[in-house]
């Protein structure tokens, strides 16, 4: 499929999604991705999955800036043990070798999530946003790249609390006497 049938198609997709009825728009703070919610401790996280790998994140001086972790081509970033090791940040990301339909991947999304807050295209990607992208809040945004000069297309969902990211580096700043 050519990148304007695409974009054809997902602007159809948006126009027909904007005239069903409205769904409950659920926050992204309860969105639960591969298992894993915004705010839960890197012990609760261990718990449902106790395959993760978690590595410690520590300043010069020897301060617990958090965690990170993996879990079957998942990224996820704690916060300090200061503010309860809490989850703010979960990303997957897979490389295809060629474009993909975005049609099947957003409307999954918008069955198991609700309608976006934004959705879009630009010349080489489709997106969509539930909750805030303006790096506030609470926010689930997938990107997937349809078209372009690099030699894959990745498919990019980042699940997202940039409040709590904010208050962790603020910890850190802190803690290095910054």
């Amino acid at each position: 499929m050519s990148y304007f049938k695409y974009l054809a198609a997902l602007a159809a997709l948006i126009i027909f999604a904007g005239t069903l009825p409205a769904m409950a728009l659920a926050d992204a703070g309860s969105f639960d991705f591969h298992g894993f919610k915004l705010g839960m401790t890197l012990e609760e996280a261990r718990k449902a999955k106790p395959e993760i790998l978690v590595d410690e994140s520590k300043t010069a001086n020897g301060f617990v800036a958090g965690y990170s972790a993996y879990f079957h081509g998942l990224t996820l970033r704690f916060t300090s043990p200061k503010l309860g090791s809490r989850l703010f940040f979960v990303q997957e990301t897979k490389n295809y070798d060629t474009p993909q339909n975005p049609e099947p991947i957003y409307t999954y999304m918008r069955l198991k999530y609700g309608n976006p807050d934004y959705a879009g295209s630009g010349m080489f990607s489709v997106n969509a946003f539930w909750g805030s992208p303006y790096n506030k809040g609470k926010s689930l945004n997938f990107e997937l790249t349809i078209k372009g000069v690099r030699k894959n297309f990745p498919l990019v969902i980042t699940l997202k609390d940039a409040d709590l990211e904010k208050k962790n580096l603020a910890v850190i700043k802190q803690a290095m006497g910054k």
